[in-house]
């Protein structure tokens, strides 16, 4: 995707990928007399099936946030195995998305000790609970991943250990991103017009689930029924 996007030009994706740091620093679009000419040239001759426009106000602009969620990813992927470097991004919300990519990333990059570098990376996090984010974004790749099933079972004994801590806390973040907000709507209804503070309440305690993103985690969970 990354390639196709960028027809592989390197001055592209240098360009994209500063846009992307700049939009997860809340500046949402850019100003084109503000772009140096290096940046201008590129987006210029951008490839037509690259997610970026110029919108009415004379700002770039990605088209949607998946675009920027992608293009910051090729940007961690750079400083992947700096650790440290990227774990202190795991504490703004825009770039949440890159980082569970990357952690999918990491789950099949191979270290020279025999492990994955998934491994390392949430070896390194959990020594410091200054990293506490990173690692509850770690656990987020792992039951996100299409190959979610296959990954939790190489992990069993690490998520099982001290009386589950780790699996508890990899469920309890997933019952939350394998769902949406929903529920009887008139019910909530009267609820909202009975007291609309209740609304974050309300987005918190009744949730929709997300059928696809369940299947391999209820078969894992089946699985290891009896040890959990």
């Amino acid at each position: 995707l990354w390639r196709y996007w960028t027809d592989d030009k390197i001055t592209l994706q240098r360009t994209l990928m500063a846009l992307a740091e700049r939009e997860a620093n809340f500046e949402h679009s850019f100003e084109i007399s503000k772009l140096d000419a290096g940046d201008a040239q590129a987006i210029e001759n951008k490839p037509p099936q690259l997610p970026l426009r110029r919108n009415r106000y004379n700002r770039i602009e990605f088209e949607h946030d998946l675009a920027a969620d992608w293009i910051r990813f090729q940007r961690l992927k750079e400083i992947a195995p700096e650790t440290e470097k990227w774990a202190n991004l795991a504490g703004n919300p825009l770039w949440l998305g890159a980082l569970r990519m990357l952690g999918g990333f990491l789950l099949r990059e191979d270290t020279p000790d025999g492990r994955t570098t998934w491994d390392a990376a949430f070896q390194t996090v959990t020594t410091n609970v200054e990293n506490a984010s990173a690692a509850d974004v770690l656990l987020d790749a792992l039951c996100l991943d299409p190959n979610a099933e296959v990954f939790l079972k190489e992990r069993v004994d690490l998520l099982l250990r001290d009386n589950g801590r780790l699996l508890t806390r990899l469920l309890r973040r997933f019952l939350h991103i394998a769902s949406i907000p929903g529920g009887p709507s008139k019910q909530l209804g009267d609820i909202l017009c009975a007291n609309p503070s209740y609304s974050l309440y309300l987005e918190a305690e009744f949730r929709t689930p997300i059928p696809g993103r369940w299947l391999a985690v209820a078969r894992f969970l089946s699985v290891y029924q009896g040890r959990i």
